[in-house]
């Protein structure tokens, strides 16, 4: 192995995991703004939220037992918010649907 790379392995591999995250965070930002055309900064607080439960589960110390408990933190959150939102969506669409329905069977009497 080369010594440049021997010697700089490391942090060649951390810029990548940065990168990477970045990437996702930037991805996130676009769906949301390409897809509602609404600037939602929300997006960065969840982000910069689950780094300091990251680092609050990690404990100083990297740790397997922290990086599990965080992302299953994390998965049950956005798995209940999402639940939420949907729901709630659900909701008014159906209740939209009975009150066309209700207009309709009363223009035809």
């Amino acid at each position: 192995m080369p010594v440049w790379l021997e010697a700089n392995l490391v942090s060649v591999l951390n810029g990548f995991a940065i990168g990477f995250l970045l990437f996702i965070l930037a991805v996130g930002l676009s769906l949301v703004f390409g897809m509602m055309d609404v600037l939602n900064l929300a997006h960065g607080a969840l982000f910069l939220g689950g780094a300091y439960l990251g680092a609050t589960f990690a404990g100083g110390g990297a740790s397997w037992g922290g990086f599990l408990g965080a992302l299953a933190v994390a998965a049950l959150g956005a798995s209940y918010l999402a639940r939420k939102k949907t729901t709630r969506q659900l909701d008014a669409a159906a209740t939209l649907e009975a009150q066309r329905r209700q207009a309709a069977d009363s223009s035809t009497q």
